[in-house]
C-alpha cells in the first residue's frame, strides 16, 4: 500500500514539475526548447528551472522543519499555529 502511495506521489511531483516548467509569463513551450531556440533556452535556464528548484527545496525544507518540530514536542499534530510560534513571530514583527 505504501509503495503505491510513493509511486503516486512521485508521479504527481513529476507532472507538477513539468507544469511549472511550461507555465510562465513568456510564451515558450518545451517544443521550442527541443528545437534549439536560444531564447527558449535562456528563459528556461534563467527563470523556470531555478524557480522549480526553489519550489522543491522550499517544500522539502518546510517538511523537514515540521518533522523536527513534531519530534521536539513529541506531538504528531504540532504545527506553528498550535505551538504558538506564529504568535511569537508576530510579536517580533511588532517589536521590530
Amino acid at each position: 500500500m505504501t509503495i503505491h502511495k510513493t509511486i503516486l506521489a512521485t508521479a504527481l511531483l513529476i507532472v507538477l514539475a513539468v507544469c511549472s516548467l511550461v507555465l510562465g509569463a513568456a510564451s515558450v513551450s518545451l517544443a521550442d526548447l527541443f528545437r534549439g531556440d536560444e531564447h527558449a533556452y535562456s528563459i528556461y535556464v534563467v527563470s523556470r528551472v531555478p524557480r522549480l528548484l526553489a519550489i522543491i527545496l522550499a517544500g522539502a525544507g518546510l517538511s523537514v522543519a515540521g518533522l523536527i518540530m513534531q519530534q521536539i514536542v513529541q506531538n504528531r499534530f504540532a504545527s506553528p499555529s498550535t505551538t504558538g510560534t506564529i504568535d511569537c513571530a508576530l510579536l517580533g514583527y511588532v517589536v521590530g
